[in-house]
């Protein structure tokens, strides 16, 4: 409707800071199309699934090149950092000098010494894959001990990143229909989990590292069933 005003599309591409919703298919491809047929710019904001979902972030784990993406400090494992990435006739305007770039932290040797060190270690081979299996057996767990306890609950997003809903008969598609989960169970739920020294995030939101093992997997593992019963 407005083909020359759109100057860019900013989309999170697994909305996992809204309930871990995953992307109808064929959907992230679409908008990317639509930008490059109207002169807009695609831009994936990967601050939280970049450098956790695969080491390219979404970009890579779903096949995709959007014209620009954004990463934070999951690039330097929590130290100050954050990089833009993209498409060499973007960046040109910072070689021509048509705009300029500025930071407080760029170029700090800490925080770079910080993301080359994580990156390394997120390059090893089978990195990604056990943190991927890691979160599968956790949501695993999840739907395991709540049926068993009789509750209604269903996880959504991808291993390392995921969120759990109570109440809902299918994983949601939109941040209205995660508005729609049992918060209050939801909240039951985490606080029975402290009981048994696991600490969780707010909105059921959960995130796997690379330093998560089997012994971490066996102790959340028997904190999820213990907890399940209690909230019964």
């Amino acid at each position: 409707q407005h083909p020359d005003q759109i100057a860019a599309v900013i989309t999170e591409p697994i909305l996992v800071n809204g309930g871990a919703c995953m992307p109808d298919d064929g959907y992230l491809a679409g908008l990317i199309d639509l930008c490059h047929q109207y002169g807009a710019v695609s831009i994936f904001d990967e601050v939280i699934t970049g450098f956790r979902v695969a080491l390219g972030g979404a970009r890579q784990y779903f096949g995709l090149e959007p014209d620009l993406c954004t990463y934070a400090k999951a690039i330097a494992a929590g130290f100050s950092f954050a990089a833009v990435a993209g498409r060499k006739a973007i960046f040109d305007i910072l070689d021509d000098e048509r705009t300029v770039h500025y930071g407080t932290y760029n170029g700090n040797p800490i925080s770079v010494a910080a993301a080359i060190a994580t990156i390394r270690i997120l390059a090893e081979p089978g990195t990604y894959q056990r943190m991927h299996a890691h979160g599968d057996a956790i949501c695993q767990a999840m739907q395991e001990a709540a049926a068993t306890c009789g509750h209604q609950v269903v996880t959504s997003g991808v291993g390392p990143a995921f969120c759990i809903h109570f109440g809902l008969a299918q994983p949601p598609r939109s941040w209205n229909e995660v508005l729609k989960a049992n918060q209050a169970q939801g909240q039951r739920f985490n606080t029975a989990m402290l009981a048994q020294g696991i600490y969780l995030g707010l909105g059921g939101r959960w995130y796997v590292g690379a330093a998560h093992g089997d012994r971490e997997l066996e102790r959340v593992t028997s904190a999820i069933h213990a907890a399940m019963k209690q909230i019964n």
